[in-house]
């Protein structure tokens, strides 16, 4: 007959006998059960509110071939729906009813879904086929019982749909309204969890009748994490706290924002930077005490008032530390358009740090093959991707990390050629000269401090550092001092500070390149996900002390919704739809419906979703109004309904294909989430219709130039006295006269036959601040090779040619380039010379203002720096060879122009001779950045380095956003035995400023521009020029020591002999 059979009987051997002989459903020994009728209702069930840990999720095996003969289909579980109805399935049913008990430990869950077929034995369906219907919770299916089931012929919609607006909901809200309600226009109608996946769709039916729809979601219980106060140090988990707030999840009239809800958080260094109090203009404001932290997360838009964002997307950008969030300030947010990689990797990946990674590697860096890249912190968001961007360009790459689990990471995981632990090094200098013995051409900067410095010291000429972050430096109340910067001149190293948020114009082509690399499996990526928001202080707090392996994300658990009392519901209705989204609908908003219905109103129950996790239901009280109003109050299933599906989808697709009926989909993915997706469906966590993705079925559619001078022996000829400056030997601290020597040599003015150098008569020697480092040991490759103690200085000199081997010189030119401190040079080594072709202007001028002072000044204000009109531009040590002509160039360029100098005599002339705007004198300000900020109130566009130490650390707290420094000189350091530190390093992050050390010789190519500039200028008056010359080579020292103490008034010259 069919029947559901239970026995009893008074043994165990009999109750074994009804089960397994006879068949039964099920049988009891009743001389074992005290109350008959417990046993009679008894079930395993679910009681109260289901939870996660009332399912499993288990392995099983599966023949995905059809027995012989059998009439079912075998399928591929696509999509599978949560739906309210479900909870009642958990708690066994007594008595007839459409829904029927799970079965407990045995059979998985059934529900909706969408499914592939696989193999089939009925003639309705074949292999390949698409359908939606009832199915089980499992990656594959058997199914035997095929009436409900429905063949998708319609693909250009989602597939996920038939789950919902084309499913089982879909159907239900149009059945339910059109069938079961009679509309007509005008009416009035109200629905109940209007934002679900039924309600949403009746209410726009519902619009496009006519009628006037109101619809239930109310606020919403929203937790926060709030910052308590200000803090120093190392952050602590007690730094912040969990809150519970409310959000109402509908913006107010008129609004041009967004309401989100919050899916992931992302955890990245730079919020400890926010958790202090950040004085002046920054790119970073800090937190406020006692309101959420904001960071960067991922995002479903729940209303919108913009037109860029529609209810239903998904994005990602700037959003707060809570469950739900009003958003104002759309700029940089950024729609989702890519869903086949997990959500969360727009937290990461795809996100802020996926941007950082791609820009400032492949923008800021501009790699090339076999380059060799350093990256610090490089098991990070950030690091890991830079170090695999890096090995797709075919680099050399080394990653540091703190734990041995994150450097085996970065070899084993992301590839990178070594790694190291650099808790481990005592001495990180001497590690990276073990990973990079010919140095490091690209650093990319995440720690500062020590790191940075190491690194300095190991740059490779014309390298780059990205400077991402300063992880080490955020906890310190006083930032370490770096004090290699040095290295930035020697080695003409580009030093760029940069924030992710410049670069949003790139994020197209970040995703161009990206996807690809994911979805071919080019990129690996780590992912440390706590789950709750309720996790997310420790999650923050972990990253400072490197806890966390990967990518740090917060997932966020989302709470049960508030019950609401409906005691003062005054809405007038004729039609109430009661779906089943929410645990408020049923009970007491059905109490307050029925005294609110007008006479001969409709009330269509859909389901009674409060009630479902009650052990006893609430009463009913107002049932009487069903008389005096004359209600008509239906229960339907939507099975009731499958004959209307045809004319259902006729009216459903264009509607969504027009866009007149919007969707929102809330998609777990993984048949692992199911149960935590089925469960959070009762508590309110989903928005919109919930559905668990299991597997997907669409088509898923980057020669050093060294000048040196060599004196050569065995030439023969004219022997002639020759006057030489020798250094006696290293100097340490400033320089004096006493270390260096004038002595008398002997020199042959003619060349060996077949020798290609020249010889030369010197006439002027330029003195030069950076002959200072030269007369130290200079360790290792650099720009500035040391002098050798016990022969003469060289430096840029203007000389005449005595005898040439070379085509391009001859007897009798004039020149200006490196030569030796004496009074005739051998000089062998003639890149770099310059023959000189303009003598209507004085010849020491090519020791200054047409020789290396002029090209450095044009090459770093013009080609480093690319002024615009109108920018702040400020000099240090303005009254130099270099600083004079950059100040009178800036004003050519209609700058504002300040410099600073060391007398009274130099601020004079800056400001009355080479047409400054301002000037001052550093040794009368105790405060420097105070000074500064009386000069650039607005901040300074331009910084011209000449100076370093305090100085530069001043002017970095002056500089304004997108600011540019030029290093050419750090003369306060050169005679220091320890360089004084730099501490306001992390402004170049702040304000994305571009420090770029150079040197004149980069930009030999050119001078015959920077002539045709300037030698007009020269002729017509428009830049003046002041020379401090000495006169007899004997004068040599004591005007190079006065360089440094400033006792030069112009630039100094030395005047051997006159031509």
């Amino acid at each position: 007959m069919g029947c559901y059979v239970v026995g009893s009987a008074g043994s165990k051997e009999k109750v074994d006998l009804l089960r397994n002989k006879f068949g039964f459903d099920e049988a009891f020994n009743y001389k074992e059960e005290t109350d008959l009728v417990g046993a009679l209702k008894r079930s395993v069930s679910v009681s109260g509110f289901p939870k996660e840990s009332d399912m499993q999720v288990i392995n099983g095996t599966m023949n995905l071939k059809l027995q012989e003969g059998s009439h079912g289909i075998v399928v591929k579980n696509l999509y599978l729906s949560c739906d309210p109805y479900m909870r009642s399935r958990m708690t066994r049913v007594e008595g007839p009813n459409v829904f029927t008990s799970y079965s407990p430990g045995s059979q998985p869950l059934t529900g909706f879904g969408v499914a592939k077929v696989l193999d089939s034995g009925h003639p309705n369906f074949k292999k390949g086929d698409l359908i939606w219907g009832t199915t089980s919770w499992e990656e594959y299916s058997l199914i035997t019982v095929l009436e409900g089931l429905f063949k998708i012929e319609h693909t250009d919609v989602p597939l996920s749909y038939y789950t919902g607006i084309l499913g089982m909901p879909g159907l239900t809200a149009y059945a339910g309204f059109y069938e079961v309600c009679s509309p007509k226009k005008g009416e009035y109608v109200f629905i109940s969890a209007a934002s679900g996946a039924v309600g949403q769709l009746v209410g726009q039916f519902a619009k496009l009748m006519g009628c006037y729809v109101v619809g239930s979601a109310g606020k919403v219980r929203n937790k926060q994490v709030i910052l308590k106060d200000y803090v120093t140090g190392f952050p602590k988990e007690s730094d912040m706290q969990v809150i519970n707030g409310t959000m109402k999840l509908k913006l107010q009239e008129g609004s041009h924002g967004i309401v989100v809800k919050n899916l992931y958080l992302s955890c990245d260094p730079y919020m400890r930077i926010r958790m202090t109090r950040v004085e002046g203009p920054n790119v970073l404001t800090p937190y406020t005490p006692g309101s959420p932290l904001t960071g960067f997360g991922v995002a479903k838009v729940l209303d919108s008032g913009h037109p860029n964002f529609k209810k239903g997307d998904l994005i990602w950008g700037t959003t707060s530390w809570e469950e739900y969030s009003l958003i104002t300030e759309l700029e940089g947010l950024f729609k989702i358009e890519h869903t086949d990689v997990p959500l969360s990797y727009y937290t990461g990946i795809l996100g802020m740090p996926g941007l950082t990674a791609y820009a400032g590697f492949y923008e800021v860096c501009s790699p090339k093959k076999g380059e060799y890249v350093f990256i610090s912190a490089a098991s990070g968001a950030v690091g890991q991707l830079v170090g695999q961007f890096a090995k797709l360009m075919g680099c050399y790459v080394v990653g540091s990390a703190g734990s041995k689990e994150k450097v085996d990471l970065l070899r084993d995981k992301f590839g990178f050629d070594e790694a190291f632990n650099y808790k481990e090094e005592t001495d990180l200098d001497g590690a990276l000269k073990r990973y990079f013995p010919d140095g490091i051409d690209i650093c990319f900067e995440n720690v500062g401090g020590k790191m940075l410095d190491a690194v300095l010291l190991n740059m490779r000429d014309h390298g780059r550092i990205a400077v991402c972050g300063m992880v080490s430096q955020y906890n310190l109340a006083q930032p370490e001092g770096v004090q290699n910067l040095m290295c930035l001149i020697f080695k003409r190293i580009h030093m760029d500070g940069f924030a992710f948020f410049d670069y949003y114009n790139v994020y197209p082509k970040l995703l161009d390149v990206v996807l690809p690399y994911i979805r071919e499996g080019k990129i690996k990526y780590v992912e440390d996900i706590a789950e709750g928001l309720e996790s997310s202080p420790a999650a923050l707090v972990g990253l400072y002390s490197g806890r966390n392996v990967g990518k740090q994300v917060v997932l966020i658990a989302r709470e049960k919704s508030t019950r609401r009392n409906f005691e003062h519901l005054q809405t007038m209705l004729i039609i109430w739809f009661s779906t089943f989204n929410l645990v408020m609908d049923g009970g007491k908003m059905l109490d307050a419906v029925l005294l609110n219905m007008k006479d001969h109103g409709r009330i269509s129950v859909c389901g009674l979703v409060s009630q479902y996790n009650l052990d006893q239901p609430e009463g009913v009280q107002n049932l009487m109004c069903l008389i005096y109003k004359r209600i008509h109050m239906k229960g339907f299933a939507v099975s009731d309904y499958y004959n209307i599906y045809p004319k259902f989808l006729d009216v459903m697709l264009p509607y969504i294909r027009e866009g007149k009926i919007m969707y929102v989909e809330d998609i777990a993915e993984g048949l692992e989430s199911g149960p935590a997706a089925l469960a959070g469906l009762y508590s309110g966590r989903n928005v919109g219709k919930q559905v668990v993705l299991i597997a997907r079925e669409e088509t898923l559619k980057h020669q050093k130039l060294l000048e040196r001078l060599t004196m050569a022996s065995g030439v023969v000829g004219e022997e002639v006295r020759n006057k030489q400056v020798i250094l006696k030997d290293y100097v340490s601290g400033f320089p004096k006269e006493s270390d260096m020597q004038v002595i008398n040599g002997t020199m042959k003015l003619k060349l060996q036959e077949g020798s290609h150098g020249i010889v030369v008569k010197n006439l002027y020697l330029s003195c030069d601040p950076y002959m200072r480092i030269r007369m130290a040991r200079v360790e290792g490759p650099n720009v500035f090779t040391s002098y050798t103690p016990g022969s003469p200085l060289t430096g840029f000199g203007v000389a005449k040619v005595l005898d040439s081997g070379h085509p391009n010189f001859k007897k009798g030119d004039l020149i200006w380039g490196t030569t030796s401190w004496e009074e005739y040079s051998l000089i062998t080594e003639l890149e770099g010379l310059f023959k000189i072709e303009h003598t209507d202007v004085p010849l020491s001028y090519y020791t200054g203002i047409l020789g290396m002072p002029g090209l450095t000044a044009y090459a770093g204000f013009y080609e480093v720096c690319s002024p615009k009109k109108g920018e702040y531009v400020f000099i240090s040590a303005a009254s130099g060879a270099v600083g004079q002509l950059v100040g009178q160039f800036a004003k050519l360029m209609g700058c504002y122009v300040v410099g600073s100098a060391g007398s009274k005599e130099k601020v004079d002339l800056i400001r009355n001779k080479f047409g400054f705007d301002e000037a001052f004198n550093y040794k009368e300000e105790t405060d420097l950045d105070g000074a500064l900020k009386r000069y650039f109130p607005e901040g300074i566009d331009i910084y011209f380095e000449n100076v370093g130490g305090k100085m530069l650390d001043a002017v970095l707290l002056n500089m304004r956003d997108h600011g540019r420094i030029a290093v050419c000189g750090m003369v306060s350091q050169y005679n220091l035995v320890q360089p004084e530190g730099v501490q306001n390093l992390m402004c170049l992050i702040y304000k994305r400023i571009h420090m770029d050390g150079f040197a004149v010789f980069d930009y030999y190519n050119v001078y015959p521009k920077f002539l045709d500039v300037v030698l007009p200028y020269i002729r017509e008056g428009k830049i003046k020029y002041v020379e401090d010359i000495a006169e007899g080579l004997e004068s040599g020292p004591a005007a190079l020591v006065g360089l440094y103490s400033g006792r030069n008034v112009g630039k100094q010259v030395v005047l051997i002999a006159r031509e």
